[in-house]
């Protein structure tokens, strides 16, 4: 049988109202919790997602229109140059806003053996120019929106077959000093019409280059129809009668080649962390902020001051995250 030890009781050294800690000498102190760290973070976001693009431009004809052409075809280079060896797969035409005549009606209007240009069209800027340059004998009942309808839907198979594609981004630009007449289309069907061809809003626009109310001197009538159709589906709204068409055709290059100045950040920064990189064709070039970029912090974004990135290049953002820096 095994005997059972008697329990002696223990004895408190020491006691009274001090009550001491030991810590071993070498064991490290750690503060709990622990401080956070400065988290670093990349924002990565490639230009132009849709390389594919179908711009119309429906041009007036009638008497009124000769120096708005001249415009339009000498400030043409202006608006390609976001085209112009950029990669994108581009097809840029031009219909009349003449509905009455035969041989236009909504047909796109030729140069020499092209119906439109695109990137294998030689010379595709002077090309265009001749195909602006429509003459000033077109029908004085202009039908802008009916023309680009039946050019996009009508005669998509038939005399413009192969024209729009499944694909692409589509931008529709309208130039007339005149009211629109349309019979065939209101401005309310054409927007829904075009607001359903895409998923993305952002793959389809439609600009104005016209007259505004009050009507300005140059022109015959304002063109209400036509900015509707912008408002209801988004694009640019410009005066027809401002004598500077280069900025505008620049916009409206930049608009319709998708190209993009502004790039949202996917968390709150730190701002005087944020770096801006763009990585082309195998090259890393760093941007100076205020210089060449600029933060919003309302939009959470950054926006270049002039530079746009090319199409399919990279642009590289990276910061500190605001919720793990140290007082944020």
């Amino acid at each position: 049988m095994r005997k059972l030890l008697p329990i002696l009781p223990l004895a408190i050294v020491g006691c009274s109202s001090e009550y001491r800690h030991l810590v071993p000498p070498d064991a490290a102190v750690i503060p709990s919790p622990r401080p956070l760290e400065d988290e670093t973070h990349t924002d990565r976001i490639r230009q132009v997602t849709q390389p594919m693009v179908d711009v119309l431009w429906v041009v007036d004809d009638s008497g009124s229109m000769y120096d708005e052409q001249v415009a339009l075809s000498s400030n043409f280079p202006d608006f390609f140059e976001f085209f112009d060896g950029s990669g994108l797969d581009y097809h840029i035409g031009v219909v009349s806003t003449d509905m009455d005549a035969s041989n236009r009606k909504g047909k796109l209007v030729g140069a020499g053996d092209h119906r439109f240009i695109d990137p294998e069209t030689p010379a595709a800027s002077e090309v265009f120019e001749q195909m602006a340059m429509l003459g000033t004998r077109g029908s004085a009942t202009e039908k802008g929106l009916d023309a680009a309808y039946t050019a996009l839907e009508i005669e998509r198979d038939g005399s413009n077959a192969g024209f729009l594609r499944d694909e692409s981004s589509v931008h529709v630009i309208v130039v007339s000093d005149e009211a629109d007449f349309s019979t065939k289309i209101t401005p309310e069907e054409i927007a829904s019409w075009l607001n359903g061809l895409r998923l993305e809003p952002d793959d389809v626009t439609f600009s104005s280059i016209v007259s505004p109310d009050p009507v300005c001197p140059s022109a015959s009538s304002a063109g209400h129809a036509y900015m509707a159709v912008s408002e209801l589906v988004g694009g640019i709204v410009w005066s027809i009668c401002d004598p500077d068409w280069s900025d505008v055709l620049g916009k409206l290059g930049l608009q319709a080649a998708g190209l993009k100045r502004e790039y949202f950040l996917s968390q709150l920064p730190v701002e005087e962390t944020i770096q801006v990189s763009v990585y082309d064709e195998g090259q890393l070039t760093t941007f100076e902020p205020h210089v060449d970029w600029t933060y919003d912090a309302v939009r959470n974004s950054v926006r270049f001051v002039s530079f746009v990135p090319s199409p399919l290049s990279e642009i590289v953002i990276e910061y500190s995250l605001l919720s793990t820096h140290e007082g944020g």
